[in-house]
């Protein structure tokens, strides 16, 4: 988790820091459950950003903030 904080390389770039929240482990599954933030949405960054560091995603659900709907309220709106 502490490598996804500083930020992996993908695709010969370094993302920016993430923050990184786990919520819960089934050692019998040998599963966990991870919160990710990140400030940034390259194309498939999440996946790319846990194999990076060894560990491949099952499934994900992506949330967007308030201020990314914003943003993109105002993309689609034609603000600058």
């Amino acid at each position: 988790m502490k490598r996804l904080e500083e930020g992996v390389v993908i695709d010969r770039r370094k993302t920016a820091k993430a923050k990184v929240k786990l919520i819960s482990t089934d050692l019998e599954k040998k599963t966990s459950i991870v919160q990710l933030t990140i400030h940034e949405g390259r194309n498939h960054q999440v996946k790319k950003m846990f194999m990076a560091v060894g560990h491949p995603v099952q499934n994900y659900t992506a949330i967007a903030t308030l201020s990314y709907q914003s943003m993109m309220c105002n993309l689609e709106n034609g603000a600058p």
